[in-house]
């Protein structure tokens, strides 16, 4: 662990000329990483991370709600959470959403799978996720201020003085 971390780290750390860079293909990937981040389905719309208790939690933006959401409706609906870890979601009569892209009022959010299910209304949605023995509620915004108004990654500039040169040496027995 501790040589991956250091050849990581290395990695990082090497700095090349301006014409090495476009070699490397590094201004390239520098750009493709601040498209990914503002991407519809970036980084910078997630904005927040609510863990669920067992039973009913009401969720929306309003602040009577057990779990706050920092956009959306007021009040998103109910997101239960049964003893067998088991979450189904009911929706409040007024808001306008989906589960999985279909006009349902209810319905079981499938999580710990390539696709779980996405409840939306507007711009924000939310899925569930599994960390440990927690289940929570992943919400996004994509009008999210941060993605909205983000500006770029700042880097170091290129400095070919920064550059080590190295042969890996596989480590013969992993531990």
């Amino acid at each position: 662990m501790r040589l991956s971390t250091l050849v990581l780290f290395t990695c990082l750390a090497v700095r090349i000329s301006a014409t090495e860079v476009s070699s490397f293909g590094l201004e390239q990937a520098r750009t493709e990483s601040g498209q990914r981040l503002t991407a519809s389905d970036g980084w910078l719309k997630l904005i927040g991370l609510h863990w669920l208790s067992p039973g009913e939690n009401t969720v929306g933006s309003a602040p009577d709600n057990t779990l706050r959401f920092a956009a959306g409706p007021a009040h998103f609906g109910r997101v239960n959470l049964g003893p067998d870890g088991r979450v189904t979601v009911q929706l409040a009569d007024e808001v306008a959403a989906t589960i999985q892209g279909q006009t349902v009022r209810t319905g079981e959010l499938n999580y710990g799978t390539a696709q779980p299910t996405l409840v939306a209304a507007g711009t924000v949605s939310f899925l569930v996720i599994k960390r440990g023995d927690k289940i929570g509620l992943r919400v996004k915004d994509s009008a999210s201020a941060r993605r909205r108004d983000f500006v770029g990654l700042d880097y170091f500039p290129v400095d070919a003085s920064w550059r080590i040169e190295a042969q890996w040496v596989a480590f013969a027995e992993p531990r």
